[in-house]
């Protein structure tokens, strides 16, 4: 393996940060399902203890998902006022060019 920019960038791709969250996440749910025995224990525990654990689970994913919701409202508002004020110029060139 003489070429050393394609071991270089080999590296790189391996240290790179989705690489590197690919990894500690593997790493701590390893260790999670380790640690307890598997989530079948905790959804025969009661339905509080289960939604607890799953409050836990997505509490980091929630605000993104929260976010995304409101750019795809935002998309969709500013969208139907684009269709509104296209209708609304085209109505009024309509009248204008049929008033002359």
């Amino acid at each position: 393996m003489n070429n050393f920019a394609t071991a270089f960038a080999f590296v790189a791709a391996f240290e790179s940060a989705p690489i590197v969250r690919l990894k500690k996440t593997w790493e701590r749910v390893e260790n999670r399902a380790s640690g307890r025995g598997g989530k079948g224990e905790e959804i025969e525990g009661g339905g509080k203890k289960f939604g607890t654990s799953l409050w836990s689970e997505f509490q980091h994913v929630l605000p993104f998902l929260f976010i995304s919701i409101l750019l795809a409202r935002l998309v969709l508002l500013l969208l139907l006022l684009l269709l509104l004020l296209f209708f609304f110029f085209s109505f009024l060139f309509i009248l204008l060019f049929f008033s002359l």
